[in-house]
């Protein structure tokens, strides 16, 4: 009986522990989110369009998306969980 009451204690402060540290991995992909997207924000805008189709600048921009997309799911994952 001690076993399994000892495992209920470790999981609750376990799921405590995972939700004071979400508040620090919401900030910091939040961050991150911003960082990348002020940086993909300014290629386009600096950038003609030749380059931006060039073999270098897609896969400059789709290193940069596939980068800027981690944040976004966790911060959506963030979001809906808060709503429900």
């Amino acid at each position: 009986m001690s076993g399994s009451k000892n495992r209920t204690s470790t999981g609750a402060e376990a799921q405590t522990a995972v939700m004071e540290s979400s508040t620090g991995d919401f900030w910091g992909n939040l961050i991150y989110f911003m960082v990348l997207s002020v940086a993909i924000s300014f290629i386009l805008a600096n950038n003609t369009v030749e380059s931006l189709t060039s073999a270098t600048g897609l896969i400059i921009l789709g290193i940069l998306l596939v980068l800027d997309a981690f944040p976004a799911y966790h911060l959506v994952r963030h979001w809906m969980s808060g709503r429900g």
